[in-house]
């Protein structure tokens, strides 16, 4: 039967709709894995242009793409360790580009990211739905999956600080250094600029009024528009 991303992305919602019938389906077929790579990279996307839509702090454009860039690596990476977390450790059986065509499947409900406030909705049911697949694919015990997933989230956690500052390094991040464009609801506008976790610029331009934020080093500073300044020392952070 001819296949086309648009049949793929049904099988997909199938998938995210826990139907075991077609996890084994897309499992057992080695084409499917450009469907798996096609699918989270439109979720990236998609998520890059809900934030641009919706969200008050808008990453510049250049930004937004390595931040899509970045979250496809650490998919790819995430569903690769988790595999191999519940084949090593808990005695999974699938093969990993078994595990991982199904897991790309899955990224479909990512496509819902372009509506960021359904992003507790859409952890929640993604969680879920890797419990399952762990199961039905790995063919893991209940206790099994818990513990793969357990497992796996800290191993992440430790990845994803190591990973993190080597792809923003070559262009792919977001963590180290950027520009934030930002529009309130009041119609404000302004321009985040974050240069590290101790150093930030927040020029603020509102109808009634206009000023800049600025931290460095534990010392924060606000100037109004008529010039005035105001410093603060925050403990701890120096």
């Amino acid at each position: 039967m001819k296949t086309s991303l648009l049949s793929e992305i049904k099988t997909a919602i199938q998938i995210a709709l826990f139907k075991h019938t077609d996890m084994h389906h897309v499992a057992s077929d080695k084409h499917k894995t450009q469907y798996a790579y096609y699918i989270i990279i439109i979720a990236a996307l998609l998520g890059l242009i809900g934030g641009q839509i919706f969200l008050p702090f808008k990453p510049t454009i250049g930004m937004a793409i390595g931040m899509a860039i970045s979250q496809v690596i650490m998919t790819v990476v995430g569903i690769y360790i988790l595999s191999i977390i519940a084949k090593g450790i808990f005695k999974g059986h699938a093969k990993h580009d078994e595990f991982f065509r199904v897991m790309g499947y899955t990224m479909v409900i990512g496509f819902l990211s372009i509506f960021p406030m359904l992003g507790i909705i859409v952890a929640i049911w993604g969680i879920i739905l890797v419990f399952v697949i762990l199961k039905v694919v790995h063919k893991l015990t209940t206790g099994g999956a818990f513990g793969a997933i357990i497992v796996g989230i800290i191993v992440m956690g430790v990845v994803s600080m190591i990973l993190s500052p080597l792809l923003a390094k070559f262009g792919f991040g977001y963590q180290m250094q950027g520009g934030y464009k930002f529009k309130g609801p009041d119609g404000s506008t302004g321009v985040f600029d974050y240069m590290d976790k101790d150093s930030f610029k927040f020029d603020v331009d509102t109808e009634d009024s206009s000023g800049t934020v600025e931290m460095d080093a534990g010392k924060m500073k606000i100037t109004t528009e008529d010039g005035e300044t105001m410093e603060i020392t925050i403990h701890g952070m120096e």
